[in-house]
Parts: structure tokens; sequence; C-alpha cells
């Protein structure tokens, strides 16, 4: 084989494997999505996680059930900037604590979806239930439970 054929085939296969890198990291998977949502409100806790997290709401679209330690509040479509209120005020008060998921469980099925995590943190211990309905290609919280 000549050295003209040669280049042309390592030129073609290295071209292959810098579109498969590259179409790798341009495709986001429905769970590298999920995943997304989950490093918003783990780690350290800031006011742009917050808004990254809110990013997953809209009540207009996907009516969302928030239940905290028992007490349940809907918010539909009028009610967005209530919920971004309300999420930035509980926000504030706990901004710079670092929540730690000890345990996550992912599940998806079709156009739903749950994460479940037990969260910790020097605040204490919550466990945390989100459920998902996906709308296009966003996946919008539905419903979040702390116990």
């Amino acid at each position: 084989m000549d050295t003209r054929r040669r280049a042309l085939i390592a030129g073609g296969l290295f071209l292959t494997v810098v579109l498969g890198v590259a179409l790798d990291w341009l495709i986001v998977t429905d769970r590298e999505r999920i995943e997304a949502f989950v490093s918003c409100i783990t780690g350290t806790l800031t006011e742009a996680k917050i808004r990254r997290a809110l990013t997953y709401t809209d009540p207009a679209v996907q009516p969302l059930e928030v239940t905290v330690l028992g007490e349940t509040t809907l918010y539909g479509r009028e009610d967005a900037s209530a919920l971004q209120r309300r999420a930035l005020g509980l926000g504030r008060s706990q901004e710079g604590s670092v929540w730690r998921a000890l345990r996550r469980t992912i599940e998806l099925q079709g156009p739903a979806g749950r994460v479940t995590l037990q969260l910790v943190s020097s605040e204490g211990t919550t466990d945390a239930e989100f459920v998902f309905h996906k709308h296009g290609d966003r996946w919008l919280l539905g419903e979040a439970r702390f116990r």
C-alpha cells in the first residue's frame, strides 16, 4: 500500500473518531437532562443553581404540586411568578449550604421520570422525590415532595 493511500485511510479513521466524539458531545440524553436537574439541587446551594432548577418548571405547560412536610401547594398557569418567589426565597435561606445525595435513584419510562434522593446537609436530612413529564425535548417537574 502506498503512502498516499495510508494517509487517506488514517485521515478517514481520524475524521470518523472526531465526528463520533462531536456527536456524543452534542446529543444530550434524557438521563443526562435529569441528572443536570439533580446537580442543580445538590452540592453548594446558590441562587444560580436554583434558577437553573426552575428551568425544569413551567406551570403554564405542566402544573406543579409541591409537598413540604405534608403541606401541599399547587402551582398552575397563573402561578409561575409565585413559584419563582417561593423557590428563590427558600433558596436564599439555605444559600451556601452543601447538600449531598446519600442515595439517588433515577427512573425513566417513556414520557415520565422519577428521581428519589436522600439528601443530607449540616441542617439535617430529607427525603425528596421529583416526578417529571416530558414535553417535546423538555422534562418538566410535575411533583416535588420533601419529607
